[in-house]
């Protein structure tokens, strides 16, 4: 999360005073999301560490800026979700390999900067997918991801969902080392890598799921098999 995430107005915003305000803030909410300002790193931690209680799902966290992002499922958010999830299981099974992946769902991953006491580790493969939300912002968000897992993960599939049109914005993320020139030093760049080489694929929500396929057919070609 950058300055720009930080401060996009493409999700509402509230400033933070105390977790009962946070709660009925997310419960007025008609989207999927929800940016969070004036949040301490350890307003944080007792946000997540109060979960159970409070069920605020924390998407994403930045210290330097004091900023959260909340995820706010909706019907439309987890049918998006688990259609692509969906699609992925099938084409596990087809290809023998439901021993060899492991889906996560939607836990909470962190950093070295989060939690002292270790936490979730990184999927290879994710799906960041979103309704309310801007594509930019989304975009943004799984630059983020590719930062904070520390290169863990290597391939994420956003899908914007235009419920008006019943339209699908899919996008495929991937993260490569470029060698600097001159000082033989490597850097991570990340970049839409699209089938039809194309800045985004529009298409309807029965075709986004052969879509999920084949991304994942590719993520499971270029990075290898965990056995």
């Amino acid at each position: 999360m950058d300055e720009n995430e930080a401060t996009a107005n493409s999700v509402p915003t509230i400033r933070f005073k105390n977790i009962g305000d946070l709660v009925r803030e997310k419960h007025s909410q008609q989207g999927d999301a929800l940016r969070v300002t004036n949040v301490s790193l350890a307003d944080f931690n007792k946000i997540d560490e109060e979960y159970e209680c409070n069920m605020i799902r924390i998407s994403q966290y930045c210290e330097s800026f004091q900023c959260m992002l909340v995820s706010i499922p909706t019907t439309a958010h987890e049918v998006l979700h688990l259609g692509l999830e969906s699609a992925i299981i099938i084409r596990l099974h087809q290809m023998g390999l439901d021993d060899d992946w492991g889906l996560t769902g939607a836990v909470t991953c962190y950093n070295q900067g989060f939690r002292s006491g270790g936490g979730n580790g990184f999927p290879t493969f994710m799906i960041e997918a979103g309704c309310s939300r801007s594509l930019a912002s989304m975009r943004a968000k799984a630059e983020w991801w590719f930062q904070v897992s520390n290169h863990t993960v290597k391939t994420i599939l956003l899908a914007k969902l235009d419920e008006s049109r019943l339209t699908i914005f899919l996008e495929r993320w991937e993260e490569r080392q470029q060698e600097l020139v001159g000082d033989g030093e490597v850097e991570w760049e990340a970049f839409i890598d699209s089938f039809q080489e194309q800045e985004y694929v529009a298409m309807t929500v029965d075709d986004s799921q052969l879509y999920a396929q084949r991304v994942f057919e590719y993520a499971l070609g270029r990075h290898a098999v965990s056995r």
